[in-house]
C-alpha cells in the first residue's frame, strides 16, 4: 500500500505537495496509480501541487520510461508541473526528455557523490533533496550541519530549489529555514498516510502550516 507524506514550504508555511512513500524500484510501476490519486487532491481554484515519486536507475534508463510517464500524465490529466520524479543522476538525454514533458526532476544529495559543479550544471534538474540521514544529525553533528548547508548552497549556485526529507522536529525545520532551504517533509509536518486518510488530511489542511514551522509567518 502506497503512503504519502505532506510537503510544506519552509519559507511561506504553505502546503505545497506530497511525497509518495514507495520503493524506487516500484516507483515507475506505481506511477499511473499515484498520478490518478494526486489528480483528485486539488479543489477548484486551488493552485496545482507537486507529488514526488522516486524511481531507480533501472527505470531511468529503461526503454519504456517515457511511454510509461506519458501514459500516466495523459490518463490522470495531472496539471503540468505537478509530477516530480526523484532520480539518481543519469543519462542527460532521458532527463531532458522528461523535463520536456513537463516533469520536474529532483536528485538526492547522497547520489551526487563526487560530481563537480560543472557536471552538476549539465544535469537537467529542478531540485536537490537532503536525505533523512543528513537531516537526522543536523542539530548535534557539525559535519551533518555543514553538509546540509553545503547542499543548500549548491542548489542556490545551480539556481534550483532545495528540499529536505526526514524533518521530524521543529528545531530541524527552523534550522533549515534559516539556511534558506525551500521545502521539507517528515514527521514534524505529518505522518505517512494511506491514500484515503491522506486525501482527508490534505483537504483539511491546504495552505495551512503546522504551528512553529516558519516562526512568525505561520501565525499570520
Amino acid at each position: 500500500m502506497i503512503r504519502y507524506r505532506p510537503t510544506f514550504s519552509l519559507q511561506t508555511g504553505s502546503l505545497v505537495g506530497a511525497r509518495a512513500v514507495v520503493d524506487p524500484g516500484e516507483g515507475l510501476a506505481s506511477l499511473q496509480h499515484i498520478c490518478r490519486f494526486a489528480r483528485g487532491w486539488v479543489a477548484p481554484g486551488v493552485d496545482p501541487v507537486v507529488v514526488r515519486v522516486p524511481i531507480d536507475h533501472a527505470a531511468l534508463t529503461s526503454s519504456f520510461l517515457l511511454t510509461e510517464v506519458s501514459a500516466a500524465l495523459s490518463q490522470s490529466r495531472l496539471a503540468l508541473g505537478s509530477l516530480e520524479l526523484l532520480v539518481p543522476p543519469g543519462p542527460v538525454t532521458a532527463m531532458a526528455a522528461l523535463q520536456g514533458m513537463g516533469v520536474r526532476l529532483a536528485v538526492p544529495g547522497s547520489a551526487i557523490g563526487k560530481l563537480t559543479l560543472a557536471q552538476m550544471e549539465e544535469l537537467p534538474i529542478d531540485k536537490l533533496i537532503l536525505d533523512p540521514l543528513f537531516v537526522r544529525g543536523l542539530l548535534h553533528d557539525d559535519e551533518s550541519a555543514a553538509l546540509c548547508a553545503g547542499l543548500i548552497h549548491l542548489a542556490m549556485e545551480l539556481k534550483i530549489r532545495s528540499g529536505a526529507d526526514g524533518v521530524d522536529f521543529p528545531l530541524q525545520a527552523s534550522f533549515l529555514k534559516d539556511l534558506e532551504a525551500d521545502e521539507a517533509t517528515g514527521g514534524f509536518f505529518g505522518p505517512a498516510m494511506e491514500a484515503p486518510a491522506f486525501e482527508r488530511w490534505w483537504r483539511a489542511r491546504v495552505a495551512v502550516a503546522p504551528e512553529g514551522v516558519v516562526g512568525e509567518q505561520a501565525q499570520n
